[in-house]
């Protein structure tokens, strides 16, 4: 093992916020409660498990686990912590998906629910379709939208 979690630790210090580094799994020991790693959630990417832990007071060292290695960065606000700040600083894509698929679900299904609440035999469950389909739709193009920009800008 030529590595230590502290010395990835001092290397993600150097770097941007979300700036990965990857690391064979043979070259550093298993993330574990031990070393301070407590079990936590991350956006999908086909990885088998994601761990977290507090650095620098209220920073989060976010551990991908894949099946050969470990992808990790430094968000800005540990999720733990501060769920809200998370989302403002380290991952604005999902809170901008999240707002947008409410908004537009609502607005979509009162909306159709105003037309047909005299004419159709089932209002409801037909609004409530147009409202899990709107924003579904618009919530996940708000979501690539907003993480494509942020990609290109960074």
């Amino acid at each position: 093992m030529n590595y230590s979690w502290n010395r990835i630790k001092s290397r993600l210090d150097e770097m941007d916020y979300h700036k990965s580094i990857a690391i064979k799994k043979s070259a550093v020991p298993l993330p574990s409660i031990y070393d301070g790693f407590k079990e936590s959630i991350g956006e999908p990417e086909s990885q088998i498990r994601d761990v977290r832990k507090r650095i620098n007071g209220t920073e989060s060292m976010h551990v991908k686990e894949y099946h050969d290695h470990y992808e990790v960065h430094r968000d800005q606000v540990d999720p733990s912590y501060d769920p809200i700040g998370h989302l403002i600083e380290d991952s604005p894509e999902v809170l901008a998906g999240l707002a947008a698929a409410i908004i537009s679900g609502y607005g979509s299904g009162k909306a159709h629910y105003d037309n047909v609440k005299y004419t159709s035999e089932h209002p409801l469950l037909e609004s409530a379709i147009v409202t899990v389909a709107s924003g579904a739709g618009v919530g996940t193009l708000t979501y690539f939208g907003v993480k494509l920009l942020r990609e290109l800008l960074e």
